[in-house]
């Protein structure tokens, strides 16, 4: 892995502040052919600006009078200058950076007088330095930017940082996406295509692209208007609104001191919340780790966002109420589930099923007619009172098969008569014949008393983590168990989350890869069924 080292200055964060009329006059990506420098005795006027060398940030002379350091479109320093039409900035011959009005009245000044020769460079940590001719620092105004919004992308060579300038981001020119810290790499996405950007998209999935947009690694996330915050800690976390953390890079290294003798049980331990740690703290994660609530923790004894991100999980799961804090009902709760692990196990499921195999033989059989028995299928017919030769939850379990998903005893078999049962089986679901679409209510179920992985709601809200392909989407027409419906996820393309399934006895071609929400005919679901449910069977 080629790693591109970058040389971090740690200094102080001071205020920001932004003015509006200023935004709407200043687009980026940034073309760095503005300079970066301004040199002794020389002045940026009202409007002017200087850019980064890598076109990352612009410190802008506003026309309000307000010098304001940007990380379009965010503030991350400003003079606090504004409503002084037409004030310029002079970088004096003495060494002092300086925000006058018109009329020659200084509104701001860097107080670095008596240093002849000194000039302002902006850098690509976004920090605004002044040198002295010596090229000493000899004034920083601390400014650093900290969080990727959502619309916000990192070109080749862009960075962001936690504030304590600790950890850095870096979009590498190689492709690779790379979390430092003073030592060295950390973390990385293992991307390797020259010229690769990343993207915060407005859907809250982070996405790199290799050029000609095309997707080399993702998170998967979808949760609008998220942003990924560079913390002091050393993670990098993708929060969704709310201050819900929906993914990190788990690069977290700081931790407490935590005794090696725990708690007998996880009820003796008082009441636990993000902010909260030891101890109680780990046990609580391995506990969390033991019942496959995810995302998988890693039992440090720190109670992070991510641990808040378990907790919520597995309360959501269980029916208890949802608020991320560990209280007397959700410690019980776990106390009775399942015993403890110290880390996550690799999955939940048998180790022979491979998920994405599953949706690869779901794209090629789509529009192949299952070939169920006759008798299977006028029993079938009988029940629901339709064609039933190719149900939904019988195509998806043969993609599961496919993909690898051992027999067992509760998977309903075909038959050609009452007293014969076949090696090949139909659909996942209990020993009793049941109509066709409440088998889709016994897949679910199964999918939930296995531990196979977590089971989210995902439309109403944005409470689902993550999703992937082989994923299976579970569909409540009208929001209660009647009539539901399943597909398995097959791909995930710049950040749209597309499905695979098939249903009674027309086959149709827009079922391979529809997007989520769109049915056959390409109408949004949502609109149909207004009081729809959807949720995601993610494999963990």
């Amino acid at each position: 892995m080629n790693i591109l080292v970058q040389h971090i200055r740690r200094v102080g964060l001071l205020a920001a502040a932004l003015s509006l009329t200023a935004l709407i006059a200043f687009h980026i990506p940034h073309a760095a052919a503005e300079p970066a420098n301004l040199g002794s005795g020389a002045t940026l006027a009202s409007g002017g600006k200087l850019i980064s060398p890598d076109g990352q940030y612009a410190l802008i002379m506003q026309t309000d009078g307000n010098l304001v350091d940007y990380s379009w479109p965010r503030a991350l320093w400003a003079s606090n200058t504004a409503n002084h039409s037409g004030a310029y900035l002079a970088m004096q011959s003495d060494g002092n950076l300086v925000v006058y009005a018109p009329g020659g009245v200084a509104l701001w000044a860097s107080n670095t007088a008596g240093h002849s020769g000194a000039y302002l460079v902006l850098q690509n940590d976004a920090n605004m330095i002044i040198r002295g001719a010596d090229g000493s620092v000899l004034w920083a105004s601390g400014a650093v930017d900290t969080r990727l919004d959502a619309g916000q992308r990192l070109n080749p060579g862009w960075q962001f940082q936690s504030v304590d300038r600790n950890y850095t981001l870096v979009m590498q020119t190689d492709g690779n996406l790379v979390l430092y810290n003073r030592s060295g790499p950390v973390w990385a996405t293992g991307t390797n295509k020259a010229g690769s950007e990343v993207e915060m998209q407005s859907d809250g999935n982070l996405v790199v692209y290799a050029p000609g947009h095309i997707a080399t690694w993702a998170t998967g996330t979808f949760h609008q208007n998220s942003a990924l915050v560079a913390q002091t800690d050393g993670n990098f976390v993708l929060y969704a609104p709310g201050s819900v953390a929906v993914w990190a890079t788990n690069t977290n290294t700081v931790k407490p001191a935590v005794p090696s003798n725990l708690p007998s049980t996880l009820t003796g331990c008082p009441t636990m919340q993000q902010g909260s740690s030891g101890a109680c703290v780990l046990l609580l994660q391995q506990y969390l780790n033991g019942a496959g609530a995810g995302p998988s923790l890693t039992a440090d004894g720190v109670f992070g966002p991510i641990t808040r991100q378990a907790v919520v999980n597995y309360q959501t799961s269980r029916g208890l109420t949802v608020d991320g804090i560990a209280g007397p009902q959700t410690l019980q709760a776990l106390a009775n589930h399942k015993s403890p692990t110290s880390s996550p196990s690799t999955h939940n499921y048998p180790a022979s099923f491979n998920p994405q195999a599953a949706a690869q033989w779901a794209t090629q059989n789509a529009l192949t007619s299952i070939p169920v028995p006759q008798s299977a299928a006028q029993f079938l017919e009988s029940l629901v009172g339709y064609d039933s030769k190719e149900p939904c939850t019988a195509f998806v379990s043969w993609a599961i098969a496919h993909g690898g998903m051992p027999q067992d005893a509760d998977w309903f078999p075909y038959w050609d008569s009452p007293s014969t049962q076949h090696s090949t089986f139909l659909y996942i679901s209990s020993n009793t014949p049941v109509p066709a679409w409440y088998a889709a209510n016994n897949f679910m179920s199964r999918f939930t008393n296995k531990g196979w992985g977590l089971q989210r709601l995902m439309y109403p809200g944005t409470n689902v983590y993550p999703i992937a392909v082989g994923d299976v989407v579970y569909y409540q027409w009208y929001g209660t168990p009647s009539n539901p419906h399943l597909a398995i996820v097959t791909s995930i393309v710049n950040g749209q989350v597309k499905v695979t399934d098939q249903g009674g006895v027309t086959l149709y071609p827009s079922s391979i890869n529809r997007p989520l929400y769109i049915n056959h005919s390409g109408n949004d679901l949502r609109q149909i069924y207004p009081n729809m449910k959807v949720y995601v069977l993610h494999w963990q």
